[in-house]
C-alpha cells in the first residue's frame, strides 16, 4: 500500500493506493471510518488492477477548507486522481455513505465510469433515508441544536431507548459522535454532505438502462440494521446489470469480502 496527497482548490486530500495496473477502482468509504477500511479488499485484486481510496472531508488525514462537500467537489477530486494516476477510466466502489455519493453523482461520471460496486449502500434502501436525505429547514435546525447540545440529546436518547422509541444502535451512534467537538463537527458536516447528494432512484435506473456496458455489483448484509433488504432487492431487479450478493453480516460487509471477492474477476472481463 502506498499513500499520497492531492491538492485541490477546496483542500488537501489524502488517499491510499493498493496494487498496480491500468484497471482502476476508486473507493469512497462510509461515515466514521476512512480509506483504510478498504484494506481487506487489497488481497483480492486481480493482476493489473489497483484500488485507490481517498479520505473524505472531515475524515482521516484529509484537510478540507470548504464548509461543504458537493457532487461538483467529488468530480474535481476524481478528475484530479485520474490525472495524477494517468488513467482515463475507473470503476467505483462505495461503502455505506460512500455508496450514496456515487449513486447521486453518477450522471457526472457517465464517460469515465465502467461500473459500480455498492457495499452496504446508504441512500438506496436505507431505513433512515428520510433523515439523511434533503430535509426541511425546521428538521435541520432541530438537528443542529441536538448536535450542539450533546448532554441533553443523550439524555433524551436514553429515555427513547427505554421506551422503545429508539434502538440501542442509534443510542450508541449518538454517544460516539457527540463525544468531542471534532466528532460533532464531523457529524454535522457529514449530514450536510448526505443532503447534498440526493439519490433519485428512477433517474438512476434510467441511467443504467442508457449505459448497458456498465456493471453493478451490490453487497448487502442480511443482518444490516440500516438496510431494508426487501426494498434493495426490488431496486436491483429493475437494473438489468445489477447483481446482488447477500452475505451473513451486519453493516460491516467488508469483513466478509472472501465471500464476494469474485466481483473483481467479473469486473476484469
Amino acid at each position: 500500500m502506498n499513500s499520497y496527497f492531492i491538492d485541490l482548490p477546496s483542500g488537501r486530500v489524502f488517499y491510499r493506493k493498493w496494487g498496480e495496473g491500468r484497471q482502476v477502482f476508486i473507493g469512497l468509504h462510509g461515515f466514521e471510518t476512512d480509506s483504510h477500511c478498504f484494506q481487506p479488499l487489497a488481497a483480492h485484486l486481480r493482476p493489473g488492477q489497483c484500488l485507490i481510496a481517498p479520505d473524505l472531508p472531515w475524515h482521516g488525514q484529509t484537510q478540507w477548507r470548504d464548509p461543504v462537500f458537493s457532487p461538483t467537489h467529488l468530480k474535481v477530486l476524481v478528475d484530479g486522481i485520474l490525472a495524477q494516476e494517468g488513467v482515463p477510466r475507473f470503476a467505483a466502489i462505495g461503502y455505506s455513505l460512500g455508496a450514496r455519493l456515487w449513486l447521486s453523482a453518477a450522471p457526472l461520471f457517465a464517460s469515465p465510469w465502467t461500473g459500480l460496486i455498492l457495499l452496504a449502500p446508504e441512500g438506496l434502501a436505507s431505513k433512515w433515508q428520510w433523515l439523511t436525505g434533503p430535509a426541511p429547514n425546521l428538521l435541520r435546525s432541530l438537528g443542529r441544536r441536538l448536535i450542539q447540545n450533546p448532554e441533553r440529546t443523550l439524555q433524551a436518547a436514553n429515555w427513547a431507548v427505554r421506551t422503545g422509541l429508539l434502538q440501542s444502535y442509534g443510542y450508541q451512534f449518538l454517544r460516539r459522535n457527540l463525544k468531542t467537538p471534532e466528532s460533532r463537527l464531523r457529524l454535522l458536516r457529514s449530514w450536510d454532505t448526505a443532503s447534498a447528494f440526493p439519490v433519485r432512484k428512477s433517474a438512476l435506473v434510467r441511467l443504467f438502462q442508457e449505459n448497458p456496458h456498465w456493471m453493478m455489483e451490490v453487497v448487502a448484509g442480511t443482518k444490516d440494521p440500516l438496510l431494508r433488504l426487501g426494498k434493495l432487492r426490488e431496486i436491483c431487479a429493475r437494473i438489468p446489470q445489477a447483481n446482488l450478493w447477500e452475505v451473513d453480516a451486519g453493516h460491516q460487509v467488508m469483513h466478509t469480502c472472501r465471500q464476494w471477492a469474485g466481483i473483481f474477476s467479473r469486473m476484469s472481463g
